[in-house]
């Protein structure tokens, strides 16, 4: 008999939490909940309940705590509103580039024969690329299905994007993958609400967003990324 999958982890505020005492209820008590894929942070999910608990214990991760900033000052720089003539024109722009980037990615997949419905396949294709010819993809990948099925998008590293329904992408995510990077989905559009994380090197997954800890399926409606 296969060995039966077990649950990561979790501590929220630093305390241990299991799931006979964690539940979708508490998780909408927590502000942000984040999965990491850094030495040492691998192995667990980590809760806080307020954003100035979980830059506390940032502070004390120097690498994490230098890659999150990026996608910091990423936040800091995007406005959170828009009028909406700059609504159209920026939602218009970010859906033809992610559709590029997600057809130039398909074409590089296709030419390495990399099935993308084989996710360590495409993990491998991803983290060990050539240096001298790449793909280097710095990415996040959100997916409607769980285990990285269905339909999905691909977004460019280093961008914020202030409504998911832009893409037709609205409460949709079910599970999600970043490289090199990171990304923090947001319960509401531009960047509000309880939040999910996912960031580390090589690379980073969350196979199911509505399980424990996490309790987040088809919620996140705006996200961005770095």
């Amino acid at each position: 008999m296969p060995a039966q999958p077990t649950s990561p982890n979790f501590f929220l505020d630093g305390k241990k939490k299991s799931e006979r005492v964690w539940n979708a209820t508490d998780a909408r008590g927590a502000q942000i909940i984040v999965a990491s894929g850094y030495d040492g942070l691998d192995d667990a999910v980590f809760g806080f309940s307020t954003e100035a608990q979980f830059e506390d214990w940032l502070a004390s991760k120097p690498v994490t705590t230098h890659e999150y900033s990026k996608g910091k000052a990423i936040l800091d720089r995007t406005p959170k509103r828009l009028t909406e003539e700059a609504e159209k024109t920026l939602s218009e722009y970010q859906a033809n580039a992610i559709k590029k980037y997600k057809a130039d990615f398909e074409a590089l997949l296709s030419q390495a024969r990399i099935p993308r419905q084989d996710p360590d396949a495409l993990t491998e294709f991803v983290t060990n690329y050539n240096p001298q010819k790449g793909p280097n993809v710095h990415s996040a990948f959100l997916y409607d299905g769980t285990g990285f099925m269905g339909s999905w998008i691909y977004l460019p590293k280093g961008w914020s994007y202030n409504k998911l329904s832009w893409f037709n992408f609205n409460d949709k995510c079910s599970s999600i993958r970043v490289y090199f990077g990171g990304a923090i989905l947001c319960e509401h559009t531009h960047f509000g609400g309880r939040k999910v994380g996912a960031f580390g090197y090589p690379a980073k997954e969350v196979k199911d967003l509505g399980v424990f800890p996490f309790y987040f399926n088809n919620t996140a409606s705006s996200v961005f990324t770095w």
